[in-house]
């Protein structure tokens, strides 16, 4: 059931990913090209670990990529045992102790998913409601 909607925008972007990396420029340069992003929250009915879903548009395929870069950096520091290497082609599984973040980029959108970690973390289009609208 979703349970919550939003969207960091432009200068939230770019506020996460300049404290995730410690480099302002790099989050300046995740931040350019941005033309939408929506964030959704899943939880079961009767409570228990739900799953989170952020899709973010990009201006152009280069942005995103640019965008995905940065997030990746950003996500290596924090699970530094599972972390993919940010130039490899994704989708890019972290797995943290209680969750899985996926990452995964198409033409201009990229995509992040958090699931607890017994969830299939796979973002697909059949596992969670595909958002629109946004």
């Amino acid at each position: 059931m979703l349970a919550d909607r939003d969207a960091l925008g432009e200068e939230g972007i770019v506020v996460l990913i300049s404290t995730w990396t410690g480099k302002d420029n790099l989050g300046l340069i995740a931040g350019d090209g941005w033309t939408g992003d929506a964030l959704f929250r899943w939880e079961p009915p009767k409570g228990g670990d739900g799953v989170t879903q952020w899709i973010t548009r990009w201006a152009s395929p280069e942005e995103a990529a640019d965008f995905e870069y940065a997030f990746l950096r950003g996500a290596r520091a924090r699970f530094p045992r599972s972390a993919p290497d940010p130039e490899a082609e994704g989708p890019h599984t972290f797995e943290g102790p209680d969750r899985t973040v996926v990452v995964q980029r198409q033409d201009k959108e990229v995509q992040v998913r958090i699931t607890p970690r017994k969830t299939p973390s796979r973002v697909d289009e059949t596992s969670t409601p595909s958002p629109s609208g946004f």
